[in-house]
């Protein structure tokens, strides 16, 4: 028993890195493409989430998440339409491959 829990968590702490890492990533294209681009200065909901990386990476661990996140998304499209596709991108990698290692 003591050894399938290590050999489990041990797959386990290697697949959160793995996310953490992927997190890490979209989350300083997240900031460099909207907390600090300058259509979205002016929105405070993209500053709110994306003004910069640790706030990027808690706003992408909740879209990870499938955690309310259309409002979110919704807004920032109607800023730039481009949007939909980083978060379809990011949602694609993020839930559908890394949530069923």
């Amino acid at each position: 028993v003591l050894h399938g829990i290590r050999e489990s968590g041990e797959t386990l702490f290697w697949t959160y890195i793995m996310i953490g890492c992927v997190l890490y990533f979209f989350a300083i294209v997240a900031t460099s493409l909207i907390g600090k681009r300058s259509a979205f200065q002016d929105n405070d909901l993209a500053q709110e989430y994306f003004g910069d990386v640790p706030r990027s990476m808690l706003s992408l661990f909740q879209v990870m998440t499938l955690d309310s996140y259309s409002p979110i998304v919704r807004e920032l499209m109607e800023v730039e339409a481009w949007t939909c596709f980083y978060f379809v991108v990011y949602i694609s990698v993020s839930v559908f491959v890394l949530m069923n290692l």
